[in-house]
């Protein structure tokens, strides 16, 4: 995965980290399927589960920082 482009607008950063928060969700649901609920799966938001460029990323961290 590329990491980010510095010249992009304010919008265009918050539309990309708001793609990367729902699509590494959607991974983690998937990767993690039968689940009833993201709840069902431990500790969902503080798991290190993907990387961008060469840093391990979890979703409490895309959604806080």
């Amino acid at each position: 995965m590329n990491t980010i482009r510095y010249n992009w607008t304010k919008e265009e950063r918050l539309a990309y980290w708001m793609n990367v928060y729902n699509a590494f969700t959607i991974k983690l649901i998937t990767d993690n399927y039968p689940v009833n609920s993201i709840k069902d799966i431990k500790d969902p938001w503080d798991k290190r589960f993907f990387k961008i460029g060469s840093k391990w990323r979890n979703l409490n961290e895309i959604e806080h920082k």
